[in-house]
């Protein structure tokens, strides 16, 4: 069991180090005062707080299957000075219902995620999608439209600073468009998004010079 807390508000999920600990390769890790040496993960990761990092590189399928949101709803006013005594009252069903899951999960292979928990990561997805939000804004969808890529990259980019939302590189927010099924083509003058349009345009007039009668 691995456990860290109180993770702070508007802070991001380290998501490399997340798929690197889960992973099925050896991690490095160092005991004080020892040399590095690599092991197999066997813990649980549990990360708790009132805040809920926000993903950088948008939904992926890899982090879906990771996350576990589990949400405390319940407050208490006042502490239960017994609750400790209650619980030893309950160890032996605690027990077996732990023994019984580790049957179960010995039998099945896998319990898979409670639907609570999965609806939970749902919602917390679809909070985390900037793509769709921003697409609703600043686009129109059109058969016979087109937006070149660096176009819709500065419409993103002045939409994700005005909305304090995570701006990827130009290369990154490409691939998140193509991971949604967007068509591109190659022209003259660079990548053409197709099936999408500006609605306004993202381009700053050039200046007007007046350099009089030559």
């Amino acid at each position: 069991f691995t456990h860290a807390s109180e993770t702070n508000q508007n802070r991001r999920w380290n998501e490399a180090q997340i798929n690197y600990m889960t992973g099925r390769d050896k991690v490095e890790g160092q005991r004080l005062y020892e040399n590095k040496r690599d092991f197999t993960m066997t813990s649980k990761i549990m990360i708790h707080g009132n805040y809920i990092p926000k993903l950088k590189t948008g939904i992926a399928a890899g982090i879906k299957r990771r996350l576990h949101l589990i949400e405390y709803r319940q407050t208490v006013d006042e502490p239960d000075e017994r609750l400790k005594d209650k619980l030893r009252d309950e160890y032996p069903a605690i027990l077996y219902d732990m023994i019984q899951g580790c049957l179960d999960w010995q039998r099945l292979g896998s319990l898979g995620k409670p639907e609570e928990i999965e609806l939970n990561v749902t919602e917390y997805l679809s909070g985390e999608d900037s793509i769709t939000p921003w697409t609703d804004e600043c686009l129109e969808a059109s058969a016979m439209g087109s937006a070149g890529s660096s176009a819709l990259y500065r419409s993103f980019k002045r939409w994700a600073t005005a909305n304090n939302e995570y701006c990827p590189s130009n290369r990154e927010f490409s691939k998140r468009l193509h991971a949604r099924g967007w068509q591109s083509k190659h022209s003259n003058a660079g990548t053409v998004f197709t099936g999408w349009s500006l609605k306004h345009d993202d381009l700053a007039p050039p200046p007007n010079y007046d350099y009089g009668d030559r």
